[in-house]
């Protein structure tokens, strides 16, 4: 296992995700993550709280330190991949547009 991928499981979940895109599995995973027991796969800073919601949604880097942070410290059993979603939302396409 590669231990920077944080995935413990993932000799059992890879067939997983090969039959599913052979249409013949089924995949078990959910778009966010669960919290860990234990240490962390990672020790990650925590950031500091975000100032404001726009710091929150629109600042990059604040963005990828807080999800570096909660994925060191998820739960990826089942097939659950250590994935950080960048999502802002069902809104993306106004805040790229330039409304506030």
């Amino acid at each position: 296992m590669n231990s920077r991928f944080w995935k413990e499981n993932w000799a059992a979940s890879r067939p997983h995700y090969l039959d599913w895109w052979d249409r013949k599995g089924l995949v078990i995973t959910m778009w966010e993550h669960l919290v860990k027991d234990g240490p962390p796969h990672e020790v990650v800073p925590e950031p500091p709280p975000a100032r404001d919601w726009t710091q929150t949604w629109f600042d990059p880097e604040w963005r990828a330190a807080n999800l570096h942070y909660r994925l060191s410290r998820s739960s990826f059993k089942a097939d659950i991949l250590p994935v950080a979603s960048t999502h802002l939302g069902p809104g993306s396409l106004a805040a790229i547009l330039g409304a506030e």
